[in-house]
């Protein structure tokens, strides 16, 4: 089912309980001029909330739609729409966004080990930092204690996985020595990650990680349900799924998928190159 069309090369999407929240790059405009937008779970007509704002990660909760404005800005606006409130500024190479019941948390690597990870009221205040030597991520996940996060490294840094308490403390590395990690979701037992050789997983808690499904090439986005890990890959031209525990992936749709997000009985993604934010109910 086809949720959206005619969008600008839509990326990263979020979910709440009524509605799918997309960004799109506007690179044809020369600057930037793309937008964040919204269309109900069940379809209609989308409405786009901001315009303006480079693609970047989003993130949504039952009350408002959080992204990176990839000019330094950490920004909010009710789910409904309506004024966009500024939570934080003079970020730098934020790639990354998560939400929980009181704050948003976001990452800032450029590659050289001067990133950081960091946390702001929902309505607004000081930010924190949380942990700092951030070389590249475009993870990050957060439950009731911790804060997730991958790091990419650079050309003599390996990759690596970590976690801090949301409310502050010493950063845990609970994995190294990986191939590029990147996109990454949690459940209550264990990471789900994507390297640039496939899809991983390993406890919350650290430790070995367990390949589930090997790729020729990393994908962009994942999620996770109760029975499986979900994956877009527009280099491989395929959405897909495995099952936690490993097996045979299987694919659920073909084209240049971007991001994916899932709830209790569908499979929601963008399309980059199509220009669709698209929709698939679970086997």
């Amino acid at each position: 089912m086809t949720l959206a069309s005619g969008q600008e090369q839509p990326g990263q999407l979020a979910l709440n309980a009524t509605s799918v929240f997309w960004t799109t790059s506007g690179s044809s405009d020369g600057g930037p001029g793309g937008a964040v937008a919204k269309v109900a779970l069940t379809g209609g007509t989308p409405t786009t909330l901001a315009t303006g704002q480079p693609s970047g990660p989003l993130a949504a909760d039952s009350s408002a739609v959080y992204w990176l404005d990839q000019s330094g800005a950490v920004l909010s606006m009710s789910a409904s729409g309506g004024t966009t409130t500024t939570l934080a500024t003079g970020q730098s190479a934020s790639t990354a966004i998560a939400v929980d019941g009181t704050a948003v948390y976001w990452v800032n690597g450029d590659g050289t080990g001067s990133g950081t990870v960091m946390r702001v009221p929902k309505g607004g205040g000081t930010a924190t930092t949380l942990a700092s030597g951030v070389y590249q991520s475009v993870g990050i996940a957060v439950d009731a204690t911790n804060v997730y996060w991958t790091d990419a490294g650079n050309t003599t840094v390996p990759g690596r996985i970590l976690s801090v308490p949301t409310a502050g403390g010493t950063p845990q590395t609970l994995a190294m020595g990986l191939n590029g990690p990147g996109a990454m979701a949690i459940d209550s037992s264990r990471i789900y990650f994507a390297e640039s050789t496939g899809v991983a997983s390993l406890p919350l808690a650290g430790g070995t990680p367990t390949m589930l499904a090997s790729l020729s090439n990393g994908p962009t986005g994942i999620a996770v349900d109760s029975t499986d890990v979900y994956w877009a890959s527009g280099s491989v031209g395929a959405l897909s799924s495995v099952a936690l525990g490993g097996g045979n992936a299987t694919t659920l749709a073909t084209g240049s998928p971007f991001d994916v997000a899932v709830d209790a009985t569908s499979i929601y993604w963008t399309d980059f190159s199509a220009g669709t934010v698209m929709k698939l109910a679970k086997p």
